[in-house]
C-alpha cells in the first residue's frame, strides 16, 4: 500500500528566523534541552540548567528561572496562557510547578507561580523518573507518567492550590512514554496510555478502571495524538491507530521510527537508519499522499506552531515544515495531470463548489483527449448544472459517442435542466440505439419535466407513434392525438372514439381540424358525433357559470336561468345510455408503428 502513494514536495523546509533573516539558534552544546513544548503562538524549552525559554513567531526569545535544577517536563494549555511543567529543585527531585503566563511575578522577576508540589507527597509510591506529563485544559486533572509504569492523578482546583493525588495502579511496570487526555461526556474523561510494552485505557478516570488495547507498546517519542482524540503508535513495521474502543486501521510505513508528530491529517515521521542519519517524511493521511521527504540531519525533538511542524536539531537549530498554498500544490499537480489528486485535494481543503467544477472539467477535457470517453462522461456528469451543457454536447455529436451523449442527456432531464433541445436530442438519441425499453421508460416517467409537444413531434418524425400518442395522451394534447389516430396511424375510427370522450369545446377544435378527412373515411360515424354534438350536450350550470365572470362580462339571465352567451359557456355531454365510450384498462402496447397497436390504447388516456 505504501509504495502505491504518490510523492510531492508539498511542504518547505526553511530555517526558522527572524524579520532580518538571521535564524533561531539555541545553545544546545551549553545547555541541553530537556523538555519542549508549544501553544498558543509560541514554543517553550526547559533545559538542564531550570530555566524555561519561550519563543514566539517573531522569534523573539525570553527567559525565566523555574527550577533550582533542571526542567524535565512541559505541557502548554491551548485555551488559556497557562504552562505546567515538572522539574528538579535542590530538596525535590520531582515538582510540579503550574504558571500563569499573564501574570508577572514582581519578587521574582518571572511569571506568577499557582501551584508548587511534590509529585510524589503523600503518595505510598516509591520516587521514579517522571517520563510523561498532560493536564486538562482546566487544570482539574494533572496526569504524571512514571519510569516504574505507574500514573499519578493529580485532582482538584490546581490554580487555588486545592489539589490532591492518587495512583492509577499499573500491573506493567515499563516506563510510561506517552498519555493523551480526552474529555467523553457527563463530567468523564478517558486517559489513553503507552508504554513500552503495552498500550492502555482509562476508560473512566474517576473510577480508575484500566483496559490493555494492544500487547506491544512503542518507544518514546514514536506516539502522538489526532484532533479526532485517537493515539498513533510508530513501530518498526507500521504505524497503528487507537482510541478508547480499540486498536483501528494501520499503515505499513516501515523503518525506525524516532518521533511522529500528527498536524491537520498530516502525519510527520523521523526515521533513523544505521548510520544515525535522519528522514523527515510528511504523510496525507486523508488523500494518501506522501507530501514531503528529505534528509534532516540529527532530531532532537518534533512539535506543531504557527501551522507547521517545527524541528528542534542537533546544533540548536530550529527547521519549520510549511506546507505549500493550495493553489501551488495544484499547479505542480496539473503539470503532471494528476486531476483525480487535484480534485480530492481541493475537495478536503473545502475550496469553492465552481473551483473544483472547473478541476472536474479539466479532468474530463484531459481524459476526452486521451480517447477515455467513458472516463471523461464520468468527469462531466460531475459538473451538472455548473458548466454550460452545450460545452459537453458538442464533444460527443459524433455518432460513436452517442451512449455518452444519451447518459448526459437523460442527466440534465432528472436534475430538472434539460430544455425542447435537449429532449429532442435525447429522443433522437433512443431512436438511432433502437432502444424502445429506454423509449417506454422516457414517456411514462413522472416527476421528470421536458417539452411534451417536442417529445411528441420527434417521435412522431421518427415513426414512433404508439409512444407519442401514449405521450399525447398523458399530457392531454387532444389535437395531436387525433392528429396521430387520424393521419399516421389512419384509425379513424379509434380518433372518433377518442373524440366523444372530449370536452365540447375540445371535440369542436378536433373536428374543426380533421373532420374533413373523417368525413371521407367513416362518413356515417362523423355525421353522428357531429348531430350528438348539437343535440346531446348542455351547459355545465350555467348560472354559476355566468356569475363567475367579472360583473361587466355577465349578462341577464332569461326567464328560463339560462344565459345568452351560450356560445362563451363550457359545455358538457350528458350521458346518454348506449352511447358509454370504450376505455381500455390496460396501458398501449408501445412498439414502433403498426395499426393494431393502437386500437388497444383506448381513449382513457385523455
Amino acid at each position: 500500500m505504501f509504495n502505491q502513494w504518490r510523492r510531492f514536495q508539498f511542504f518547505d523546509r526553511e530555517n526558522v528566523s527572524r524579520d532580518d533573516g538571521s535564524s533561531v539558534s539555541l545553545d544546545i552544546n551549553r545547555v541541553g534541552i530537556m523538555a519542549v513544548t508549544s501553544g498558543r503562538g509560541q514554543i517553550v524549552f526547559g533545559d538542564e540548567e531550570g530555566s524555561i525559554t519561550l519563543c514566539d513567531r517573531k522569534c523573539n526569545l525570553s527567559k525565566f528561572q523555574a527550577f533550582e535544577k533542571s526542567v524535565t517536563q512541559l505541557h502548554q494549555l491551548q485555551q488559556q496562557n497557562v504552562l505546567v511543567s515538572i522539574g528538579e529543585d535542590l530538596l525535590s527531585s520531582s515538582v510540579l510547578k503550574v504558571w500563569n503566563m499573564d501574570k508577572m511575578d514582581r519578587s521574582t522577576d518571572g511569571f506568577l507561580n499557582v501551584l508548587c508540589k511534590d509529585v510524589f507527597e503523600g503518595l505510598p509510591l516509591p520516587r521514579s523518573p517522571v517520563t510523561c506529563l498532560t493536564s486538562s485544559e482546566d487544570l482539574s486533572l494533572i496526569l504524571v507518567g512514571l519510569h516504574s509504569g505507574s500514573v499519578i492523578l493529580i485532582q482538584g482546583d490546581a490554580q487555588h492550590k486545592k489539589a490532591a493525588s492518587r495512583i492509577l495502579t499499573s500491573t506493567h511496570q515499563t516506563p510510561v512514554v506517552s498519555m493523551g487526555l480526552f474529555y467523553v461526556s457527563g463530567g468523564r474523561s478517558s486517559l489513553l496510555v503507552a508504554t513500552t510494552s503495552h498500550i492502555l485505557c482509562f476508560q473512566n478516570l474517576q473510577q480508575g478502571r484500566m483496559e490493555v488495547l494492544d500487547e506491544q507498546g512503542c518507544m518514546s517519542g514514536a506516539a502522538t495524538y489526532t484532533d479526532d482524540h485517537e493515539m498513533v503508535v510508530g513501530r518498526q513495521e507500521a504505524v497503528y491507530y487507537f482510541s478508547k474502543e480499540g486498536r483501528g486501521g494501520s499503515y505499513a510505513f516501515e523503518g525506525e521510527k524516532k518521533m511522529i508528530a500528527h498536524m491537520k491529517g498530516y502525519l510527520l515521521i523521523i526515521t533513523e537508519d544505521r548510520a544515525m542519519n535522519n528522514t523527515a517524511t510528511i504523510y496525507d493521511m486523508k488523500n494518501k499522499l506522501i507530501s514531503f521527504s528529505s534528509s534532516v540531519g540529527v532530531i532532537r525533538h518534533v512539535l506543531t506552531e504557527w501551522g507547521n511542524f517545527i524541528l528542534v536539531c542537533e546544533d540548536g537549530k530550529l527547521l519549520q515544515l510549511t506546507e505549500k498554498d493550495t493553489q501551488q500544490k495544484l499547479d505542480m499537480l496539473f503539470k503532471r495531470n494528476l486531476y483525480q489528486i487535484a480534485v480530492n485535494l481541493a475537495q478536503s481543503q473545502q475550496l469553492d463548489e465552481g473551483y473544483i467544477i472547473d478541476i472536474q472539467r479539466k479532468f474530463g477535457d484531459h481524459l476526452y483527449s486521451k480517447g477515455d470517453h467513458d472516463g471523461a462522461m464520468a468527469q462531466y456528469l460531475l459538473t451538472v448544472g455548473k458548466l454550460e451543457p452545450s460545452y459537453v454536447i458538442r464533444k460527443f455529436l459524433d455518432g460513436q459517442k452517442i451512449h455518452n451523449l444519451t447518459s448526459y442527456l437523460q442527466t440534465l432531464h432528472h436534475k430538472r435542466l434539460a430544455n425542447s433541445d435537449h429532449t429532442a436530442l435525447l429522443l433522437n438519441c433512443y431512436t438511432k440505439l433502437k432502444d424502445v425499453a429506454k423509449l417506454d421508460e422516457f414517456v411514462k416517467w413522472d416527476g421528470v419535466p421536458f417539452e411534451a409537444i417536442t417529445a411528441i413531434r420527434t417521435l412522431c418524425n421518427s415513426g414512433y407513434y404508439e409512444h407519442a400518442l401514449f405521450l399525447a395522451k398523458k399530457h392531454r394534447q387532444h389535437d395531436m392525438c387525433v392528429k396521430i389516430l387520424v393521419q399516421d396511424q389512419k384509425q379513424a375510427e379509434e380518433a372518433l372514439v377518442y373524440m366523444r370522450s372530449l370536452t365540447s369545446t375540445d371535440c369542436l377544435e378536433c373536428m374543426k381540424r380533421y373532420g374533413g378527412q373523417l368525413m371521407k373515411v367513416l362518413p356515417t360515424q362523423t355525421t353522428d358525433l357531429l348531430k350528438m354534438m348539437c343535440t346531446e350536450y348542455k351547459l355545465e350550470n350555467p348560472q354559476e357559470v355566468s356569475n363567475s365572470a367579472p360583473p361587466e362580462q355577465q349578462a341577464p339571465a332569461n326567464s328560463s336561468g339560462t344565459n345568452p352567451a351560450r356560445a362563451e359557456l363550457k359545455l358538457k355531454r350528458d350521458p346518454i345510455a348506449g352511447n358509454s365510450l370504450p376505455r381500455s384498462s390496460s396501458e398501449p402496447n408501445l412498439t414502433k408503428g403498426g395499426a393494431g397497436a393502437g386500437a388497444g390504447a383506448g381513449a382513457g388516456a385523455g
